[in-house]
Order: C-alpha cells, then structure tokens, then sequence
C-alpha cells in the first residue's frame, strides 16, 4: 500500500485550518504545518491531517450510481463537485427516470435536497420534495 503524500503549501485541517510545509526526511508519515490560527507550526502524523481539496474527484456508474472520492472539499472543490454534477445531469436523470422539465431547475433544489446545500433534513426543509407548493395562480 503507498502512502499518501502532500504537497507543500496544500491546505490540510487539524483541529484547525493549515498548510503543509514539508514533509519530514526521514520519516513519510510525518509533515511540517504551519496552522492559519497563529500558533506555531508542528509535526502532525498523516494520520490525524485531513487534506482540504479544490478538485472533487468522483465516478458515476452505468446504473447512474455515484462515488465521490473527495472526503473533504474546500469552498472550490465544493464548486467543482456541482459543476461535475450539472454536466452529469441528464445522465443522472435517465438513470433516475425523471424527465427534464421545461423550466430550468437547479441540481440542489430539487426533491431530496434541502436548501442551504445539505442533504440531511434535520431542520425545517423547504425543498419541493418535504414541503410541496400549491400550483401558482399566474
């Protein structure tokens, strides 16, 4: 099994937001970070470093089944992983069985996702899906 390796100046959390500023010589499972909080920088075991992406990495299968390979996302990544999504849209809904409507709808709005981006509805959701809407009278 190989090691995951980072790079310098890749953002990583902790506890907390950090960078990496190199890895240890003589040990690859060791990394310098300097924390974005202040303190000072330390040695942290690759164990306990969550690397932050900007590049979602994922796969849809023929049964329009998804696997996202991206455990933690930045902002961006987060971005990036909607695009994939949207360019992967009309697949998804053959798979699904839903046809396109004739307005335009976006991928985290529709039936199953609550607003705000979350996907658990462990709050008042006004997604179409938990909270339908009367027909409007225009």
């Amino acid at each position: 099994m190989s090691v995951r390796k980072l790079v310098p100046g890749q953002a990583v959390r902790i506890e907390v937001p950090g960078h990496v500023v190199k890895q240890m010589d003589d040990n690859p499972y060791w990394y310098e970070i300097s924390f974005d909080d202040g303190r000072p920088s330390a040695l942290v075991s690759l164990a306990r470093i969550n690397a932050v992406n900007d590049r979602s990495r994922g796969v849809i299968d023929t049964d329009g089944s998804l696997q996202i390979f991206s455990p933690r996302l930045s902002a961006l990544g987060g971005l990036d992983l909607l695009e994939w999504l949207r360019t992967n849209e009309q697949e998804l809904r053959a798979s699904a069985g839903i046809e396109q409507d004739s307005r335009e709808v976006s991928p985290i709005v529709h039936k199953g996702y609550a607003p705000d981006g979350s996907n658990y509805h462990d709050h008042l959701c006004r997604c179409p899906g938990c909270d339908p809407q009367p027909p409007s009278e225009e």
